[in-house]
């Protein structure tokens, strides 16, 4: 839907010094909560009930302050630009699973299954805010948080990366020698995939970060440099069959999870190695 921002681009909009994360603090100073729908359309009418609509009004942190301390919830425009609604009482369908225990994080949950638009819950009690997007959800974290997790991350890259050029220098010595066997080329793969994975998972705290990233962005940018195009290679070289599109073997990586990677057997027959 043209409303339903991506994954990246919502972190996004909840960086330091974004509006929305702007809101988010002031909910949270203030102590009062909140259960905010980013999207409206007849989908999100069909689950609201009362309240009132706002016509032309322009959204700023400070208006969402003041407007959650209402009892109902608000719907803001896609591109967080317009306020919609305020004072609404949501109401999704009840049967929708949700692992939630608090009302305001249930209801959020369910809407955002429902209606397929990211909801915002920002809780007085727990002094936190969750964005929810379908079955996923994200806490909004303090940038000193987001930071420390970021060079976690980058510092498992670090490691790895070293690991996959290890392994890239080591079937280069058996392929001179004519010695690869499937194992060789799987360790370098999975040693690959893991590097992919990681860079995923830190590019989501990068968009979270907004600006203060920049400098990990150009670590993680270092880190994985030439790592697609060697796994490319290899599995040229190495499939049982010639790949018309060698790119093909990221996204089947990709898809593999945590355990089937470590698996080389699994891993084989992903890449038909076998």
């Amino acid at each position: 839907m043209a409303d339903r921002p991506n994954h990246l681009e919502l972190l996004r909009r909840f960086a330091p010094g974004t509006a929305l994360r702007d809101a988010v603090d002031l909910i949270l100073a203030q102590g009062t909560g909140a259960l905010i729908v980013i999207g409206g359309g007849s989908a999100i009418d069909a689950v609201s009930s009362g309240g009132f609509r706002l016509v032309d009004t322009a959204f700023t942190a400070q208006r969402i302050a003041e407007l959650a301390k209402m009892d109902g919830g608000l719907v803001i425009d896609g591109v967080a630009e317009r306020i919609l609604a305020a004072n609404i009482h949501f109401v999704p369908d009840s049967t929708i699973p949700t692992e939630e225990t608090g009302t305001r994080h249930r209801t959020a949950q369910r809407l955002a299954v429902q209606t397929n638009r990211p909801v915002l819950a920002v809780s007085d009690t727990r002094a936190t805010a969750i964005v929810y997007v379908g079955t996923d959800k994200h806490e909004v974290q303090s940038p000193e948080a987001l930071t420390a997790r970021a060079n976690d991350v980058l510092t498992s890259m670090e490691r790895l990366r070293r690991r996959v050029d290890d392994a890239a220098l080591r079937l280069t010595r058996f392929e001179v020698d004519d010695v690869v066997v499937n194992r060789d080329v799987v360790l370098l793969l999975q040693r690959a995939g893991l590097v992919r994975r990681l860079n995923a998972q830190l590019a989501g705290l990068i968009a979270q970060l907004g600006g203060e990233a920049q400098l990990i962005e150009l670590q993680a940018r270092d880190l994985v440099e030439g790592v697609d195009d060697l796994v490319k290679t290899v599995y040229s070289d190495y499939a049982k069959r010639r790949p018309r599109n060698p790119a093909k073997i990221l996204t089947r990586l990709d898809n593999l999870n945590l355990t089937e990677l470590y698996d080389p057997p699994v891993v084989a027959s992903e890449v038909e190695l076998t």
